[in-house]
């Protein structure tokens, strides 16, 4: 009982450590705003007593953690976008993404499925904007469609979900021909849209897939 007391004794002085010398940088001056992530990787590789060596710089973790932070944003705004020359972007980022061999593409933490800080997946957000040529793209390398995004509070919602939901035919198309759906996601799904072709396309697609009939 004893050791964990000091223990814990010792993190809150550690912790108080870190308080007091945040309002020591604060009163002396030194303490800089930075609003633009890349002038903050700037400051870092700037830091007094770092090397400037580019071969320790991408091995930093704090740069690494920025880095990774830039690439999933580009890719969000590419494709909130949608045009051809964003499509071209977001597979040059996903080719080049630097932990492609070492993440499943399938994993709920790969470049191509990690959330946003909305708790939206990219898949999620194209099917949300209705660009049926990213979710086939994303899908082809590998985006996991059944990966839910975070919406209101806790309330999780899947990429057909809120393609139903928009009225994005073509997204809802391209979603059910290229993923495997239960058949409680499709009965989700059609209780979102009152789009009689959507409706009339997932009732094929469990025709198709199940015995299970729904009626339009």
């Amino acid at each position: 009982m004893e050791r964990i007391e000091n223990c814990s004794k010792r993190k809150w002085k550690s912790v108080g450590t870190v308080i007091c010398a945040a309002h020591v940088f604060k009163d002396s001056g030194e303490v800089n705003v930075v609003l633009n992530v890349d002038d903050l990787i700037n400051d870092i590789i700037r830091c007094p007593g770092r090397t400037t060596s580019s071969s320790v710089i991408s091995y930093n973790p704090s740069y690494e953690a920025i880095s990774d932070h830039k690439r999933r944003e580009s890719l969000f705004d590419h494709i909130r976008r949608g045009s051809k020359s964003d499509i071209i972007s977001i597979e040059k980022l996903i080719s080049n993404d630097p932990r492609k061999f070492l993440v499943s593409p399938t994993n709920e933490n790969s470049f191509l499925n990690k959330r946003n800080v909305s708790g939206k997946t990219p898949l999620y957000e194209a099917s949300l904007n209705g660009y049926p040529e990213i979710i086939k793209l994303l899908m082809d390398f590998g985006a996991n469609p059944l990966i839910k995004s975070q919406v209101d509070g806790n309330e999780m919602e899947s990429c057909l979900d809120v393609a139903c939901r928009w009225g994005n035919i073509k997204a809802v198309e391209v979603l059910l021909n290229f993923s495997k759906w239960k058949k409680k996601d499709i009965s989700k799904a059609r209780k979102l849209t009152s789009n009689p072709e959507i409706r009339l396309l997932l009732s094929n697609y469990n025709r198709r897939f199940s015995n299970y009939t729904v009626c339009c």
